[in-house]
């Protein structure tokens, strides 16, 4: 409570001090109240906004993760490509299969007996055929080589993901946007509440300085009553001492004087 308004109570009676003592009290604990329900709503909404900002923030680097283990799995991909094209290339380039890998020099083998078997089944038929005509080699029958052999080699930048970055920064920025205008929102009608609160804390001041002002008035009107019932006793009292003091006079002068018979007289009325 206020002190200007402590020290006006404490020149109040006591009955008065205590009717008005439980009416601030209870407009302060009214007041007090509905602060701390305030407060909590409002510790309420904070950590629900922090808490969608936490679940956002995971989903982000869950994104992120993703977007980067893809990128490591596509360069790892892209390697191995390169891999197996490059070998290939040496495998052609050396026209035989010292180099393949055990399966491809099984086939190999499969196919260059077949190979030899149809080779010749056709010097036969040599004389039917185009004298330029040429039985096509092993290799030749079974192409190994990748139609993208001759590319350059290709490796992973930033530039191939661009889309998906774009979207995700897109994405950040717009909650980041959203949770902005959830904080200012929250802000201003947290300062409205407590513009709020602080309106009716004045008006509580107000209410007590009123009820403080009324108690004076009653006071002074009792005080104003008191003293004119006391002027009334006061003066009773003043009439009854002289009307006391008239008599106890009387008294004492009728103890002074020696007590007289009373003449008697005769009025004697003239004759017509």
């Amino acid at each position: 409570m206020d002190d200007v308004i402590e020290r006006k109570m404490t020149k109040l009676p006591v009955s008065i001090q205590s009717n008005l003592y439980g009416m601030v009290d209870g407009l302060y604990k009214q007041e007090e109240t509905t602060m701390i329900a305030f407060i909590a709503d409002a510790r309420r909404s904070l950590k629900l906004t922090n808490e969608e900002l936490k679940d956002e923030q995971q989903v982000l680097s869950l994104t992120s993760k993703k977007l980067t283990d893809e990128r490591q799995a596509s360069a790892k991909k892209e390697k191995q490509r390169q891999g197996t094209i490059s070998a290939r290339h040496r495998q052609k380039s050396a026209g035989g299969a010292g180099n393949l890998v055990p399966l491809e020099q099984e086939v190999f083998r499969v196919l260059s007996a077949r190979s030899a078997a149809r080779s010749a089944s056709a010097r036969g038929l040599e004389a039917d055929h185009d004298p330029n005509h040429r039985v096509p080699t092993p290799l030749q029958l079974f192409d190994i080589s990748d139609s993208r052999a001759n590319e350059p080699a290709r490796t992973l930048r930033d530039e191939d993901f661009k889309e998906e970055r774009d979207e995700i920064m897109m994405r950040m920025s717009k909650e980041q946007s959203k949770l902005e205008m959830d904080k200012q929102r929250q802000a201003t009608m947290l300062k409205e509440k407590m513009n709020k609160m602080a309106t009716k804390h004045q008006e509580t001041e107000m209410k007590a300085s009123e009820m403080i002002r009324e108690a004076s008035k009653i006071e002074e009107l009792q005080q104003t009553d008191k003293e004119k019932q006391e002027q009334k006793i006061k003066e009773k009292l003043e009439e009854r001492k002289m009307k006391s003091a008239r008599k106890d006079n009387q008294n004492e002068v009728n103890r002074e004087q020696p007590d007289r018979a009373t003449p008697f007289v005769i009025e004697v009325q003239p004759k017509n």
